[in-house]
């Protein structure tokens, strides 16, 4: 059996296929991965700031997960120990946003560790609590709190 390649100009994403004499000739046509991304959010992948939320409910970071994905990068742990190797990894986030009362490291040591190792996100630590919110110098926001407001205090710290 003959094959030939055709090797007419095609739309980009399209990629040639061989032929058999006296079949019609296919394309078949393959996702471009950047605008599939660009579908998912609304800004280019370079503007996308990096969201690390800490928190031990699994429910609510699942629930903030998906409910910022659109706007932010997220990336989530459920401890203040793992929030804190992750930096000390060498991992880059824009802005943090940590429970208060966690098992473990509570938000108030990971808040203590940014300030003295990584002075850069000093501004763009929040705290969240579900009870009295304690006396710190970051922004503390009372749970439960709507996602909208999570997304509008973000979005205040980091677009200038």
């Amino acid at each position: 059996m003959l094959f030939q390649l055709d090797f007419r100009v095609r739309a980009r994403g399209e990629t040639p296929r061989a032929k058999t004499p006296g079949l019609r000739a296919r394309t078949r046509t393959r996702r471009n991965p950047i605008t599939t991304r660009r579908a998912r959010c609304s800004r280019p992948r370079w503007l996308v700031k990096k969201l690390l939320i800490v928190d031990d409910d699994p429910a609510l970071l699942s629930a903030l997960s998906r409910a910022l994905r659109g706007t932010f990068e997220i990336t989530t742990c459920a401890d203040g120990a793992d929030a804190i190797a992750l930096l000390s990894e060498g991992k880059t986030f824009d802005a943090i946003l940590c429970d208060n009362t966690m098992r473990e490291v509570c938000g108030v040591e990971v808040g203590r560790y940014i300030d003295g190792r990584h002075p850069e996100l000093r501004e763009r630590f929040v705290l969240m609590t579900g009870g009295e919110p304690p006396v710190v110098r970051w922004p503390v926001l009372i749970k439960p709190v709507a996602a909208s407001v999570v997304r509008d205090a973000f979005r205040a710290l980091l677009d200038p």
